[in-house]
């Protein structure tokens, strides 16, 4: 690990408007007499401004790239290698420490084989992503990317039980409907289901249609003849 890590990842050379101007122009500050100061009134202290003095910024990639390359290591050297360049008593080793658990989560357990991160970065115990502490070798591993879970397929809406007559769901509730296939209102327009006729199916049937007993369901108004 390098020795100025925290200033790599969290300094950010001075900036403000004379040295942009002097990048610019090649301006050349003029050597002032000592003398010319003596009535010299500068006035009141400016205020700080955050563009004109060191600041912290979010380039994190090289401690992020430090840790994702100590992926196998025993997590207690990795971070006493982070301790031992970072000095804790200053504003910016202070600040690159609060940064390091933004990558790995450290305080894990196992539950039922998956390891779980505990409330440290989200305020609630989950899965683990990204980089963690394996909770019984302390190794710091990587997490393998979550499956997408794939969207379950939509219920089916109509059984055809004839042609012209099937049992549909409409809003929740069964029906027995009749439907007739009517052309469409210009000549290339596909032929639509009209319904005729609906009924409520009672209980029984209803328990008979959602287990399958007339086959596989499809959406309205099914098949086209």
């Amino acid at each position: 690990m390098r020795s100025d890590m925290h200033k790599v990842i969290v300094e950010r050379p001075r900036v403000g408007r004379a040295t942009a101007f002097a990048d610019k122009t090649g301006a050349r500050i003029r050597p002032v007499d000592p003398g010319d100061l003596a009535d010299y009134d500068s006035g009141p202290r400016r205020q700080l401004h955050p563009a004109r003095d060191k600041s912290f910024n979010e380039h994190l990639s090289p401690l992020e790239r430090f840790l994702q390359g100590q992926v196998g290591r025993p997590w207690d050297k990795v971070h006493s290698e982070i301790v031992a360049r970072i000095d804790r008593r200053s504003t910016i080793g202070n600040h690159v420490m609060q940064h390091v658990p933004h990558f790995v989560a450290i305080d894990t357990y196992l539950h039922d084989g998956v390891v779980y991160e505990r409330g440290c970065r989200y305020h609630r115990t989950s899965p683990v992503r990204g980089l963690y502490v394996d909770p019984v070798t302390g190794i710091l591993r990587r997490a393998r990317p979550r499956r997408r879970l794939e969207s379950p397929a939509p219920a089916p809406s109509f059984y055809l039980v004839e042609p012209g007559r099937g049992y549909r769901n409409i809003d929740g509730l069964w029906y027995e409907v009749r439907f007739q296939w009517v052309k469409g209102a210009a000549p290339k327009d596909p032929p639509r289901a009209e319904l005729v006729e609906k009924r409520q199916c009672g209980r029984k049937l209803v328990r008979r249609i959602e287990a399958g007993e007339f086959g596989p369901g499809t959406r309205w108004p099914g098949p086209r003849p």
